[in-house]
């Protein structure tokens, strides 16, 4: 090949080089854009449904231990709190006496079955509890994560992500 022919031919390598680039580049942005909207409303998806759980054991478990505790009689509020706030409290305070002094106080009968049911209750609520909790800790870590890494955090906040009004540090 003469020197002519292989300057005229460089213009065109070039020319379908920098094509080549601009549709590669311009594929990554769109797959990067895709990928940061689909995480974004996956985690928060996953965030909003286990709260809704975490609502969903509270009153499952405090509606069964009152059914226990007074049958069909009016639930009382401050039985509902106890019985929440038995499974909210922090993994290393598991106190059900609160509950059986509370009973105590009502002048309700108190059986060894009756006794057995409400601590087996109360074990198995705490524990879906426990483990509903700290599956959305992890998914709201990492969603923190990935909202303050450079590169996702970068797209999420470019497809308005995240929604969610978020605490500085994950549910406890």
């Amino acid at each position: 090949m003469t020197a002519e022919k292989r300057e005229s031919k460089q213009p065109e390598l070039k020319r379908i080089l920098a094509i080549g680039g601009a549709a590669v580049l311009t594929i990554v942005l769109i797959i990067s854009q895709v990928t940061a909207q689909s995480i974004g409303q996956r985690t928060e998806h996953r965030i909003k449904t286990g709260q809704i759980e975490l609502d969903g054991i509270l009153e499952q478990y405090s509606t069964q231990v009152s059914s226990i505790v007074l049958g069909s009689e009016p639930k009382p509020d401050s039985l509902v709190v106890m019985v929440r706030n038995h499974f909210v409290a922090p993994p290393d305070i598991e106190n059900d006496q609160d509950l059986l002094l509370w009973m105590q106080e009502h002048d309700i009968a108190m059986s060894d079955l009756r006794d057995e049911k409400i601590r087996q209750l109360l074990k198995e609520g705490r524990s879906a509890y426990q483990e509903q909790r700290r599956y959305l800790r992890e998914t709201e870590h990492a969603y923190h994560q990935a909202i303050d890494s450079l590169y996702s955090g970068f797209w999420l906040s470019i497809n308005g992500y995240p929604t969610l009004a978020l605490n500085k540090q994950p549910t406890q």
